[in-house]
């Protein structure tokens, strides 16, 4: 059964909110392996990084990470997490998180 604020996520899509503020309420929904709340999370990160929010962005993209995600997107959800957080002055953690991404990336080979 979905909770009421994946229920408020979808409809608020359906209303034409915007990326960020569909996934505020997807922020707080238990992970569910919905690669559907992937995407939104994703998108609105890339938005809020566009914007000039990364320390949101790596907010988002490590809900995305909770959620998870595929394999298949794995690393780059993890460069793109560990770029936000460098960008918004966690160098600690954003360089983990490239390393990451960098052994995903070795793995597959």
């Amino acid at each position: 059964m979905r909770s009421a604020r994946w229920r408020a996520a979808h409809l608020l899509r359906e209303r034409g909110a915007g990326p960020e503020r569909v996934a505020l309420q997807l922020l707080h929904t238990p992970p569910a392996r919905d690669p559907d709340v992937v995407t939104k999370l994703r998108h609105a990160a890339a938005s809020a990084h566009a914007r000039g929010a990364p320390a949101t962005a790596a907010v988002l993209l490590d809900r995305a990470m909770a959620e998870p995600p595929g394999a298949e997107l794995r690393g780059e959800l993890l460069v793109a997490l560990g770029r936000a957080e460098l960008a918004a002055g966690k160098t600690v953690d954003g360089s983990e998180r490239l390393f990451s991404a960098y052994r995903c990336a070795t793995d597959a080979l």
